[in-house]
């Protein structure tokens, strides 16, 4: 018995340490945490730069009076921005060595970590992956925020044919990673993986 408890520890250590097949990004003097999740490297926390010209980004309550620029730039710094289809697509050129996963790299995550029913909570903030993903909301194109605190969505590079692009998304009542539709023009987070 505890050597296929070792065993399984070992596994499990191996499935989700960081290391040293996973170095950090840096992109504009920003340095991102990444983890090592089977045998993909993903960024442990949001995309967090507005450097780029294609596309839309902003921050969370961008349209909202009440907060102050400060309390955006902290809400930024915490959830990251949110980009719409545009700029995560010129994202995905501009970063060498890392891009926007399509959704066969979402299905291999989705798959390490135990499939569609079990994933999302494995992936939030807390959970066994190291993922981190935080419930940030989105932006709706006219920049007003949804959502904070209950959901967490992430592009995928793939169109679905029709307008909507796709992405995946968590909830925090339940332990899903979905494949969803998304409005081009909805701004959600962007987790880069190594190529």
């Amino acid at each position: 018995m505890k050597k296929t408890s070792l065993f399984f520890a070992f596994v499990a250590f191996g499935l989700f340490a960081k290391s040293q097949s996973c170095p950090s990004l840096t992109y504009n003097g920003k340095r991102y945490s990444t983890i090592q999740i089977g045998g993909q490297c993903w960024m442990a926390e949001n995309l967090n730069d507005n450097s780029h010209t294609e596309g839309s980004s902003g921050t969370y309550g961008e349209a909202n009076d009440y907060l102050t620029a400060d309390e955006k730039k902290c809400v930024a710094d915490k959830y990251g921005r949110y980009y719409n289809w545009a700029a995560a697509m010129s994202i995905d050129t501009k970063i060498d060595g890392w891009h926007l996963p399509p959704n066969a790299e979402w299905d291999l995550l989705t798959n390490v970590l135990g499939g569609y029913g079990s994933a999302g909570a494995k992936m939030k903030v807390g959970g066994s992956s190291g993922f981190n993903a935080l419930l940030a909301g989105f932006l709706h194109s006219d920049g007003h925020s949804g959502g904070i605190g209950n959901d967490a969505m992430f592009w995928s590079s793939m169109s679905n044919g029709s307008g909507d692009k796709r992405g995946r998304s968590i909830y925090s009542g339940d332990g899903y990673l979905l494949d969803d539709k998304c409005n081009p023009d909805t701004r959600i987070s962007v987790r880069l993986l190594k190529d």
